[in-house]
């Protein structure tokens, strides 16, 4: 992992300052193993150039994968950014390894040690209602 924090990827993507500047979503979203994804991003958007006028208006979790959400894209930055936000699926959100989006409960793209630390958190009761819902869902197919 590359960056360990928002602020150290602003220094290489000033672009990204938009967002500590708005009112509605003053802060980036995303947990740390996602911001070397953001540098791809941002790094292939730049190739052509970025219009003055273009802005990041949020960046979050939401569903398990990453949103990107901004204005005055260039040519082509749609496809882009729905590049980089389906790649998310497969990376963890927590520590940048290989992850995968779970079936139940809050959607989080983890690798198997995050999830593991996630699901350790858990209470018992939380636990519990978890695995009656994996149950169900298994009854379903």
């Amino acid at each position: 992992m590359k960056y360990k924090t928002w602020k150290a990827l602003e220094k290489k993507h000033p672009e990204l300052i938009t967002l500590r500047s708005s009112r509605v979503w003053p802060k980036p979203d995303i947990h740390q193993g996602w911001l070397d994804l953001v540098d791809e991003l941002m790094t292939e958007l730049k190739k052509d150039g970025l219009p003055d006028t273009f802005s990041v208006e949020q960046v979050k979790e939401k569903f398990g994968g990453l949103r990107f959400y901004c204005s005055n894209v260039p040519k082509n930055g749609w496809d882009i950014i729905r590049k980089y936000e389906e790649k998310s699926f497969q990376i963890c959100e927590k520590c940048g390894n290989p992850g995968t989006p779970n079936d139940v409960g809050w959607i989080k793209t983890l690798c198997p040690v995050c999830r593991k630390w996630e699901n350790d958190k858990l209470t018992e009761g939380q636990k519990e209602l978890m695995k009656r819902m994996e149950e169900e869902l298994k009854a379903r197919k």
